[in-house]
C-alpha cells in the first residue's frame, strides 16, 4: 500500500464514523471518485462528532487555527486531503498549510 493511501486510510479510520469508513477509503483510492469525496469535505456529515471542536470566531484565522492545533499536540508536518491541488496528497508544515498566502481552494 502506498504511503498516501496509508495516511488517508489512517485518517478515515480515526475520524470517520464506523459505518462509512471502508466506503470512504475505497472512494479516496479511486482517482475518478476521489474528487467527489473531496468536494464534500467542507460539508461532510460522516465525521465522528467525538473529535469535533468548535473554533471560536476570534480564532478563525490562519494563526489562530495553527495555535489551536499546536495546543492540542499537532506535529510540525501535516498530510493534506484537500480540494486544493497544492495540498492534496502532500505533506506540508502546519504553518505552510495555514499561512495566509495559502488559502484553501485558491
Amino acid at each position: 500500500m502506498s504511503t498516501h493511501i496509508e495516511h488517508e486510510a489512517t485518517f478515515v479510520r480515526a475520524f470517520i464514523i464506523a459505518a462509512m469508513r471502508e466506503r470512504v477509503v475505497e472512494l479516496l483510492a479511486k482517482p475518478r471518485r476521489r474528487h467527489d469525496v473531496l468536494r464534500t469535505l467542507s460539508h461532510f456529515t460522516d465525521l465522528d462528532p467525538r473529535f469535533m471542536t468548535k473554533v471560536p470566531s476570534a480564532d478563525e484565522t490562519a494563526s489562530g487555527i495553527e495555535a489551536l492545533l499546536r495546543a492540542r499536540g499537532a506535529p510540525e508536518f501535516c498530510y493534506g486531503i484537500s480540494t486544493d491541488e497544492y495540498l492534496d496528497g502532500k505533506t506540508v508544515t502546519l504553518r505552510e498549510r495555514h499561512h495566509p498566502d495559502n488559502p484553501p481552494n485558491r
